[in-house]
């Protein structure tokens, strides 16, 4: 690559503004500043604007919070209503699922995208979060109890438990090892 070559010697190639802006537009940015931008684009309200760039900040490299909200709007001075409001447009990031502070949390955001508000899906992770179980990790007898505890049959539960499955725990860092790009 020539331009490669040129920088790496030292020598800048000779760039229109124009060019310079497309080059600068294509680099790799890291995902705090992909999600800041996104939040930009967004057109938040600066209160609540001020408050995801705080939350933003805590991301750690599996994309979750490093604090709870509630920790972070209480240092800060802010208020359940900014966490709720802020959450909405955290909801709208992407990856979807970035900026929860768990996995569950994340799970739950990625399904409210994806299905909508399935009320049955939702208490399924609700409980599976309390509980603190792999998903593959069910016996028929745990199964069985969960289809009773949600009044529900297996074929159901199966049904949500597939859905749940399709969603990525990792919204950052793949399973698979690859991470997600943010160019």
């Amino acid at each position: 690559n020539p331009f490669v070559e040129e920088i790496s010697s030292g020598e800048a190639p000779p760039m229109s503004s124009g060019e310079s802006r497309d080059f600068i537009a294509s680099a790799h940015i890291g995902l705090q500043e992909n999600l800041l931008l996104q939040l930009v684009d967004m057109g938040l309200p600066d209160r609540i604007y001020d408050l995801a760039r705080i939350i933003v900040s805590t991301i750690d490299n599996d994309g979750f919070t490093t604090f709870p909200h509630r920790t972070i709007i209480a240092d800060y001075n802010f208020s359940t209503r900014d966490l709720r409001a802020c959450i909405e447009y955290l909801k709208q990031l992407e990856p979807c699922g970035v900026g929860a502070e768990n996995l569950w949390q994340s799970l739950r955001w990625q399904a409210e995208a994806r299905y909508g508000k399935d009320a049955l899906l939702f208490d399924l992770i609700d409980m599976l979060a309390q509980a603190r179980e792999g998903l593959s990790r069910f016996s028929a007898q745990e199964k069985q109890s969960l289809c009773e505890i949600l009044e529900i049959d297996a074929e159901t539960l199966e049904a949500k438990l597939k859905l749940l499955t399709a969603l990525d725990p990792h919204p950052v860092n793949r399973s698979d090892g690859s991470a997600a790009e943010w160019a």
